[in-house]
């Protein structure tokens, strides 16, 4: 896990490495429960983005709001999974390799894997633009100055303010 301190919220990337579907159950689990507790960890106000290879096969379903409308293929158990994981946590699905909180999926402004990178592992390389964009924040107001006025019941303070003012301000006369 890394969190990029950033204004106004932090980022907070999580990268994870399933198990194959040949591990134990009791192995997928510790997982799913190593990954909450990271997620715990993160703010409900942090951007979080969870990365990495899942090793499920999320298909076609009914979760659009998770999956979105591409799912290709069935479902397997470990798909079934990871789904109700997301749901959980209101996140959103944008590829196998890549996913991000619902409420900040248009940050995803384009993503590639590239194959045949030399990483030295099955795997394949993601590069991903993410646009980060917030509200703008509001300027704090100036605090309205406010005046003890009970500080005039001293004679010689009332004497200086009268003064004052009427340097300030011309007093005009009875006659107009």
């Amino acid at each position: 896990m890394i969190k990029y301190k950033a204004e106004p919220r932090d980022i907070v990337v999580i990268q994870v490495y399933f198990p194959t579907t040949e591990a134990e159950e009791n192995e997928i689990e510790e997982m799913y429960a190593r990954l909450e507790e990271l997620c715990k960890l993160a703010k409900r106000s942090d951007n979080l983005i969870i990365i990495g290879h899942w090793n499920a096969v999320i298909g076609e379903g009914a979760d659009r709001q998770v999956v979105g409308a591409d799912g290709l293929g069935t479902r397997n158990e470990k798909g079934e999974r990871l789904v109700d994981f997301y749901k959980q946590y209101d996140l959103v699905i944008t590829n196998t390799y890549q996913n991000i909180h619902r409420r900040k999926r248009n940050q995803v402004q384009r993503y590639k894997t590239y194959p045949g990178a030399d990483v030295n592992s099955n795997h394949n390389l993601l590069m991903m633009k993410n646009n980060v964009t917030y509200k703008k924040l509001k300027k704090p107001t100036q605090k309205e100055r406010r005046y003890d006025i009970n500080m005039l019941e001293d004679h010689k303070t009332a004497v200086a303010y009268e003064s004052c003012i009427s340097k300030t301000f011309e007093v005009p006369s009875q006659n107009e």
